[in-house]
């Protein structure tokens, strides 16, 4: 059965009528168990339909959607809405009446209520119309995270904690900060996953933890929704940015320039063409972390920056980085003290000189 409701249980109470026939009306109402109007999705709530009908043989026939669409159709057969609930639609009705239901509404918004009573749901009657607006429960979600600053190589935990009014479902992922803002949803997002689909109910609070992460700055992108392509969550999309930072300074033992070709250390080169090409190879007794970049710089005797070759250090026990050339070309002409510099993390942590004559 398609519509915006899910019944829990079922109450009817028809209230037969003496007095003289009355125009046919109907209305809904929506109210807590102590009897406070409150029309919100997802919690279950008391459903009344009251009115009355005029003469014998009556249905009453109920069917939503959302307002700002054309008018109720002349029966019930023929409009484009969907059944409130199964109980509210063909239920026999004469005089004045209540029906109550305890339903559970499925989406937030404004909708559009069409009531008929008639004798079957072709027949033509004059539609009664209401209009309903159903919040959204009250909920948030957020992440804490620490240690804070997190350290390459530590284990990080990621709090992910809120609230919601209504039973919902969180999610959570995790990806560099450097690409595109969070998702709709879950399953639209491209980060990797966290946490998938936990059911929560009030107030909670869920771990998850990230090994061993490299230095970078990364996004947490969670979400509190009904299910994990759901576009329209309660909570959400909410993201939070943290660090992480190198866990050791960066020591350099030692950095040399070399022919590229033949990999000999050289201090300076006296004729140009004979020396095709110049790498730098610096040696670490602390290395940089693993997924850290590092730039080199080559610098020329007019010190302006000729070239800046980029490189990631990898995992494992690495301890020694050779750079990409320097071609001949670019010192060919220039000729003077020549600068190799170094910078990890944004820091310059050694400058290497090199002279052509």
């Amino acid at each position: 059965m398609r519509g915006a409701l899910a019944s829990l249980v079922t109450t009817v109470a028809l209230l037969g009528s003496a007095a003289p026939a009355l125009a046919d009306s109907a209305s809904l109402s929506v109210t807590t168990s102590t009897g406070q109007a409150d029309p919100v999705a997802y919690i279950p709530r008391i459903f009344t339909v009251s009115g009355s009908a005029s003469g014998a043989g009556k249905h009453l026939y109920i069917k939503h959607r959302a307002a700002g669409g054309a008018a109720c159709a002349p029966s019930a057969y023929t409009d484009s809405g969907t059944f409130l609930d199964a109980s509210f639609y063909g239920v026999p009705v004469t005089g004045a009446f209540s029906l109550q239901r305890i339903l559970t509404w499925r989406a937030p918004g404004t909708w559009m209520l069409c009531f008929w009573l008639a004798t079957d749901e072709t027949a033509i009657a004059t539609p009664a119309t209401q209009t309903i607006t159903v919040r959204t429960p009250a909920a948030n979600i957020g992440a804490t995270v620490s240690p804070n600053p997190v350290r390459a190589g530590d284990r990080a935990r990621i709090a992910v904690a809120g609230t919601t009014e209504a039973p919902r479902r969180v999610y959570a992922k995790i990806r560099p900060a450097d690409g595109p803002s969070c998702g709709p949803s879950f399953d639209a997002d491209p980060g990797g996953e966290m946490v998938d689909g936990w059911s929560v109910d009030g107030a909670f609070s869920i771990d998850a933890y990230v090994n061993d992460p490299v230095v970078g700055r990364y996004l947490v992108c969670m979400w509190l929704a009904g299910s994990s392509d759901d576009g329209a969550p309660v909570a959400g999309p909410q993201a939070q940015i943290f660090d992480v930072v190198r866990g050791r300074p960066v020591v350099v033992s030692s950095a040399v320039a070399l022919n590229c070709k033949t990999k000999r250390v050289i201090r300076h080169i006296g004729h140009a063409g004979r020396v095709k090409s110049v790498c730098m190879r610096y040696r670490f007794s602390s290395p940089p972390a693993e997924g850290e970049r590092l730039f080199v710089s080559y610098v020329s005797p007019k010190r302006g920056t000729y070239k800046t070759v980029r490189a990631t250090w990898p995992a494992g026990q690495a301890r020694t980085l050779t750079t990409a050339t320097l071609p001949a070309r670019a010192y060919k002409h220039r000729r003077g003290l020549w600068r190799a510099i170094l910078r990890v993390g944004g820091k310059q942590v050694r400058s290497t000189a090199f002279r052509v004559t």
